[in-house]
């Protein structure tokens, strides 16, 4: 960051600090009174554009960071959280076009080291090899494109995490998936999944709509209650997901009293197992994550619902893939596929979402509860 005097060095370092300690909040004064003092500065713009953003004022984020990038139009992080906000508020061809500078602000993987390499978009007669990146969300919301992809090249070939692999075997147009950390085949061009609709030329009007994953066969189930699937966490080593985790005890003293549904969980990962051994009653709650060791068989699972509740995680667009009955408990700070507002996200039409507002899990955990009613009497649209 260019000079600037000791008193507003050790702000922006304490700003820093405070913002990386997860106290976005302490941190988003100090860095606004940065702002207005240094407004020459795409340090300290960029800074406070990012704490706004991570403290859910996505409108003002964005107006810091065009600050930030006009002030430094090589200033990658800027860019990069912009393409974030132009996401949210559902401006898809700038937020594509901008989320392909990621790979400036993070390490290029050995699959990228040749830049020639990088499909274009257009079509050619060889194969094309698609690598999913990030989570295991992202290469669910992103497998969607890949038909798309396939239809313009002569073969396709996936590399998605193991977990994902049998899902996305089922793709129309995929001729070949294989694990992460497996040999390559050899191919011709090659991009990274989060690229395609930006290569593809996405926006609202072209997005593929589920269900675009094979949907599972609806097996017999004994008892005429429906059943309804319910995850509170993701993987809680992160802190995102811990923040993003429903607390336990206050859904089950909502669902447990509800003798209408057969309620299932499919919660996966060892630091939630013993919150089942919490639920309330009257009714039990069945553990459906025996047997479970990949995507594939999650997708078996969500089939025999009727209804799933969950935190946004991975299986929220599992089952949005799969154009499945699903309500969706979104943070205050929600990611950019929920968008800024509303109840529906034009992603997966199936889901209905609930926010978390600043005041905490109470309210949406409330109108959560009124949802599941109307749907064990009545459904809902």
């Amino acid at each position: 960051m260019a000079a600037i005097d000791a008193r507003h060095q050790a702000q922006f370092e304490e700003a820093r600090a405070l913002w990386a300690a997860g106290e976005g909040a302490r941190a988003r004064p100090i860095f606004a009174e940065l702002a207005q003092a240094l407004p020459d500065l795409a340090e300290v713009q960029a800074a406070y554009g990012v704490c706004l953003y991570e403290t859910g004022s996505i409108v003002e984020a964005g107006q810091a960071l065009e600050r930030a990038l006009a002030l430094d139009p090589d200033h990658a992080i800027a860019a990069y959280n912009l393409a974030h906000v132009r996401l949210t508020l559902g401006d898809y061809a700038q937020g594509f076009r901008l989320y392909e500078r990621r790979w400036a602000s993070f390490p290029r993987p050995d699959w990228m080291a040749d830049p020639a390499l990088a499909w274009d978009g257009q079509g050619f007669p060889g194969t094309l090899l698609v690598v999913a990146e990030q989570g295991f969300g992202d290469a669910l919301q992103f497998a969607r494109f890949l038909p798309l992809a396939a239809a313009r090249v002569g073969r396709l070939v996936a590399v998605v995490p193991r977990e994902l692999v049998r899902l996305i075997e089922g793709i129309k147009g995929v001729a070949q998936v294989i694990a992460g950390g497996e040999p390559l085949p050899h191919f011709d061009r090659l991009l990274p999944m989060l690229s395609l609709p930006h290569r593809l030329g996405i926006d609202l009007e072209t997005l593929p709509a589920p269900p675009y994953l094979p949907r599972p066969a609806r097996a017999f189930r004994r008892g005429f209650r429906p059943a309804v699937g319910l995850v509170w966490g993701g993987r809680a080593g992160t802190p995102q997901e811990r923040a993003r985790a429903c607390p336990f005890d206050e859904l089950a003293a909502r669902l447990a009293p509800m003798l209408g549904a057969r309620f299932a969980s499919l919660q996966m990962g060892e630091p939630w197992a013993a919150d089942l051994a919490r639920w309330p009653g009257p009714s039990a709650i069945e553990d459906w994550t025996v047997g479970v060791e990949d995507f594939h068989d999650t997708a078996q699972r969500l089939g025999q619902l009727d209804l799933l509740v969950t935190v946004d995680t991975a299986i929220a667009h599992l089952a949005g893939a799969l154009a499945l009955p699903t309500l969706v408990l979104v943070g205050s700070v929600p990611h950019w596929v929920w968008g800024i507002a509303g109840n529906r996200t034009p992603w997966y039409p199936s889901l209905r979402l609930f926010r978390v507002g600043p005041e905490g899990w109470e309210r949406a955990l409330d109108r959560l509860a009124q949802a599941i009613e109307d749907f064990l009497w009545q459904g809902f649209q």
